[in-house]
C-alpha cells in the first residue's frame, strides 16, 4: 500500500493544487491501476509531507504564514521587552467585509484555555439584516484580562 516515487510526486503536486485527496487517489489509481492504495495512504503521506515542510519552525510562523496565505488579515501584539507574542487577531477579507456592511456584534465569546497553548480563543460574532450569523474575527490572548480584550 506504499505509493512509489512518482506517485509521491503526483501527491505532492496535486496536494498543492487543493485537489481533494479522493481525486487525488483516483488520479493516481489511474495512473497505475494495480495501486490499492486507500485514502488513509495518501493522508499519512500528506501529513508527512507537511511535517517535512516545517522542519525547524515554530508555530507562531507557521500560523502567520497560512493565515496569510489563505489570505487573512492578521495583527498581533508582542511583550513590551521581547519580541514574544502576546495576542493575535486575525480576520478574513469576506468577513470584514460584511462586517462593515452590519457592523453590529452579535457576540463575543471566549473558549477557555482548550487549546494545546493553553491560550484563551476569542470569537466575534456578527448578525445580518436576516438574522444570519456570521463570525467576524478570531483571537488568541495571553490572558482574560480586559486590556486583552480591549487590544482585541
Amino acid at each position: 500500500m506504499r505509493l512509489t516515487p512518482s506517485e509521491e510526486m503526483t501527491l505532492e503536486q496535486l496536494t498543492y493544487q487543493n485537489m481533494k485527496p479522493r481525486d487525488i487517489l483516483t488520479t493516481i489509481k489511474e495512473q497505475n491501476p494495480e495501486n490499492v492504495s486507500t485514502r488513509n495512504t495518501l493522508y499519512n503521506a500528506r501529513a508527512i509531507l507537511v511535517r517535512m515542510e516545517q522542519v525547524g519552525e515554530t508555530p507562531m510562523p507557521i500560523l502567520f504564514h497560512r493565515l496569510k496565505t489563505v489570505g487573512f488579515v492578521l495583527f498581533h501584539g508582542t511583550f513590551e521587552n521581547n519580541e514574544r507574542v502576546q495576542d493575535v487577531f486575525f480576520i478574513h477579507p469576506e468577513s470584514n467585509r460584511l462586517w462593515c456592511a452590519f457592523p453590529h456584534v452579535f457576540l463575543i465569546d471566549s473558549s477557555y484555555k482548550t487549546n494545546q497553548y493553553k491560550m484563551p480563543l476569542v470569537q466575534i460574532i456578527g448578525v445580518t439584516s436576516t438574522y444570519l450569523s456570521f463570525c467576524i474575527a478570531h483571537a488568541f490572548i495571553t490572558n482574560e484580562k480586559e486590556e486583552n480584550f480591549t487590544w482585541v
